[in-house]
């Protein structure tokens, strides 16, 4: 059995992977930098979120009147 190598395919499929695989690897660093900075905007995303949570439940917990009105709330909704 014979292997049967088509000669000008394969020089052609050669001659382009050699042309474009810096644009492959360029790619890819692009990628992985897309990546990355998606990353780090959701990363803040939640930050900010759970700061702005802390502020809340640290203004509820130092004001009396919003304590006292959280606390019925809580009891009014377990009854």
């Amino acid at each position: 059995m014979e292997i049967h190598i088509d000669t000008p395919m394969f020089i052609l499929l050669s001659l382009f992977s050699i042309i474009f695989l810096p644009y492959l690897h360029l790619c890819f660093i692009f990628l992985i930098m897309g990546i990355c900075e998606w990353l780090y905007k959701l990363c803040k995303k939640i930050e900010v979120f759970l700061l702005n949570i802390y502020d809340i439940i640290s203004y509820i917990i130092s004001s009396p009147i919003f304590l006292t009105g959280f606390i019925i709330y809580l009891y009014m909704l377990i009854v």
